[in-house]
């Protein structure tokens, strides 16, 4: 992330305008996929190639920054009383998202030309309240990342790595599945012609590809006999003829790494198990 000014901002600022429009943009990168761009002008802005949406209303709060080795924060207010961004806040899809507040300036006329944005703040989403009136975010720096309980690595049975990720080893494209959504589909389950064994996708990651939910990832809950249980209820029933792909989950213990994605210590290629499965449990007396 680059906090330089851009050429053209620069250029524009050193001729002194006494007059100039000025809006903020800002982007939440979801931890489920989806990104969700806005800006506090009144029309859409078209920038770097992505359109931010003036609905729901964003205001900028105040940013606290300190020298020295420090955690900057900022302050969002939604202005949204009732709709669909409140209740994706409701199920907890804005937690940890990625925030970026930029902003860009134009010269005065009919309809504005504007700059390459100018990054004004980087961080994680910490905190939200919900109001009658919308919600409010507490947004803070990365540095906040440091401030952890435990080290990266810790001396445990289960793995410690992330499915799908560099530690694990395994492709994730290796193991997607695509399926449509068939009739009789509610907020709190899915049918789908799936025909995998029983808590095959437990654990795993399910996202929609079409229908009023496209772009949106849920946690599966449970799977059995192709009806699939998502962590948190869906925003909507889905609809019959809606396409989703969804990878399987991962319990974490050596006997799923072994049983259902093939490890083997001795072969030295992915899947990596991270674990430590014969430390002595600390709850028993030896």
């Amino acid at each position: 992330m680059s906090f330089d000014v851009p050429e053209d901002v620069a250029d524009l600022l050193a001729t002194r305008p006494k007059l100039a429009f000025r809006a903020n943009l800002f982007t939440f990168e979801l931890v489920s996929g989806p990104v969700l761009r806005y800006t506090d002008w009144r029309r859409p802005i078209v920038s770097g190639g992505h359109t931010f949406s003036p609905t729901p209303r964003l205001q900028r709060g105040t940013v606290r920054v300190e020298r020295a080795t420090s955690v900057s924060t900022q302050q969002i207010t939604l202005q949204e009383a009732n709709g669909g961004t409140i209740a994706m806040i409701a199920q907890g899809f804005f937690r940890r998202a990625i925030f970026t507040h930029e902003r860009v300036f134009s010269p005065p006329g009919a309809v504005p030309a504007w700059t390459s944005p100018l990054t004004r703040f980087f961080g994680r989403v910490n905190a939200i309240k919900t109001t009658q009136s919308g919600a409010e975010f507490t947004v803070k720096c990365m540095l906040d990342d440091l401030d952890r309980d435990f080290p990266f690595d810790v001396i445990q049975a289960d793995c410690s790595a992330v499915l799908f990720d560099q530690r694990c080893g395994l492709s994730r494209a290796s193991y997607l599945v695509t399926g449509t959504a068939s009739t009789g589909c509610t907020k709190l389950k899915l049918l789908s012609g799936l025909s995998n064994a029983d808590d095959y996708f437990t654990q795993g990651v399910l996202l929609f590809t079409s229908g009023a939910m496209s772009g949106i990832a849920y946690l599966v809950k449970s799977y059995k006999s192709g009806v699939v249980v998502p962590a948190y209820p869906f925003l909507a029933p889905p609809a019959s003829g809606d396409t989703f792909t969804i990878t399987p989950g991962c319990d974490k213990t050596l006997g799923t790494c072994q049983t259902k994605y093939g490890y083997d210590p001795s072969a030295g290629t992915a899947p990596f198990f991270r674990g430590m499965p014969f430390v002595p449990d600390p709850t028993v007396t030896y």
